[in-house]
């Protein structure tokens, strides 16, 4: 072997070397953005599945708050028509679907029978003095009964009956009204008050009512 063989054989050993561990290292690098593009990949599909649970969750919440279902004790009132003509009985005359009896004179309507028409609400005002005093009230059997008793002594003794499923209520704001009256509800809403001085009823039957307030 020659001086020459002697520097060129281990030079080229080595340059050989070299592109050995170029080649070995050039799979590696490839994987990187692979895994790379994989990860990032699937954090996005991860991020759209949370979101639209959370819109939907969102969505079934807003609905199940924002529902309002009747949950009343009694039946909800009719859808009553006006009548083309307003009943005799209606005194007062009519205001759209409500029947008005007047009671307003002095004595009025002692010992009277006022029925309330059917189909109708029905507002008796016994606002004279002495009004209404041993009067028998029949409400409708279809609507609404208030009966007022607003001067002294009005509706002493009455004997005042409700048919209907809607409200019916007595309000005696009188001095000494409604003293020894009676009042039996029927099987709607039922109330009756008693702010006038001495004000009072003889007696009030809730048994039939679906729910009954005896303010006296």
């Amino acid at each position: 072997m020659n001086l020459a063989h002697t520097f060129i054989l281990p030079i080229a050993l080595g340059l050989a070397l070299c592109a050995c561990r170029s080649e070995v290292k050039g799979p590696d690098s490839d994987p990187d953005p692979v895994a790379d593009t994989d990860t990032d990949t699937d954090a996005d599909a991860d991020t759209d599945a949370d979101a639209d649970t959370d819109t939907d969750a969102d969505t079934d919440t807003d609905t199940t708050e924002t529902g309002t279902p009747w949950t009343g004790l009694c039946p909800p009132p009719p859808n009553l028509v006006a009548p083309a003509n307003c009943p005799q009985a209606c005194t007062g005359g009519c205001n759209g679907t409500t029947c008005l009896i007047d009671c307003s004179g002095t004595s009025d309507c002692q010992g009277d029978n006022i029925v309330c028409p059917d189909s109708m609400d029905c507002e008796v005002s016994c606002s004279g003095l002495s009004s209404c005093q041993s009067a028998n009230v029949l409400g409708p059997p279809v609507g609404r009964l208030d009966m007022f008793c607003d001067d002294v002594s009005a509706c002493q003794s009455a004997n005042i009956v409700c048919q209907a499923d809607e409200v019916c209520r007595v309000g005696c704001s009188g001095l000494s009204s409604c003293q020894g009256a009676t009042f039996i509800c029927g099987p709607g809403e039922c109330t009756s008050a008693c702010p006038g001085p001495s004000a009072s009823l003889g007696s009030m039957d809730c048994s039939p009512s679906c729910d009954c307030t005896n303010g006296c």
